[in-house]
């Protein structure tokens, strides 16, 4: 999901853009169109795609950058697995902009709750609170 800001002569109109997949290919034209389209952040991010970092590094000194977490990490790995990962991709932020840490759109109800709070509580530990 990419949230944007776009205006229409000199009145600023509210609008939003969804986009799923590997969208490194368009972003170059849409970036282009800057006059037209700010993008403000983008969201949900698969390892499938590209790892977060990748996002990280291409995009965020201009944007920021929502997710990190795959759902898939949260199913299939133990929770000392999961923070490792939480821990891992925190760094990789470091100097790379807004980053807001999560997982995609929303917790499917499939997602195990340890694997869940595990990434939360990491979350909150890596950010001090």
């Amino acid at each position: 999901m990419l949230f944007c800001r776009a205006q229409a002569r000199c009145t600023p109109i509210s609008r939003g853009v969804f986009t799923t997949g590997r969208i490194f290919p368009a972003t170059p034209g849409i970036q282009n169109c800057h006059a037209i389209v700010e993008i403000d952040a983008k969201h949900s991010n698969e390892d499938a795609i590209a790892p977060f970092s990748r996002w990280l590094h291409a995009y965020g000194r201009r944007i920021g950058n929502f997710g990190g977490i795959d759902t898939d990490i949260l199913c299939q790995k133990q929770e000392q697995e999961i923070r490792a990962y939480v821990r891992k991709t925190f760094a990789a932020a470091a100097g790379c902009g807004g980053v807001a840490l999560g997982s995609g759109h929303s917790i499917p109800d499939y997602v195990p709750a340890a694997g869940y709070l595990a990434m939360v509580e990491t979350v909150r530990e890596v950010r001090g609170e």
